[in-house]
């Protein structure tokens, strides 16, 4: 086991932020379409969502091992889902 590892995470190209294993931000952006990005020493990867006025998304940032380093994943996940791994995380320090 490796020391943890903080991601970083940048919505909308501008708002950026770390997260760590079990850590959330909350973002409240203007309805329309969000970028999501994250990046590790070996590679990022980016999804886009389309948020309506007064809707909600959760998405996770997943840490992947590298061949050199360290990666990332962003998916959207299930209301459920999010809501679930909020309630058992903690509030990083975010934008």
């Amino acid at each position: 086991m490796g020391a943890p590892v903080a991601i970083a995470v940048t919505v909308g190209g501008g708002s950026e932020t770390k997260l760590a294993q079990d850590t959330w931000v909350w973002l409240e952006p203007a309805p329309g379409a969000i970028d999501i990005r994250c990046t590790g020493s070996d590679g990022g990867a980016a999804l886009t969502t389309n948020v309506g006025p007064g809707e909600m998304r959760f998405v996770e940032v997943a840490f992947r091992p590298g061949l050199m380093g360290s990666r990332c994943a962003v998916t959207e996940v299930a209301e459920a889902q999010g809501r679930a791994a909020v309630l058992a995380g903690k509030r990083a320090v975010g934008p």
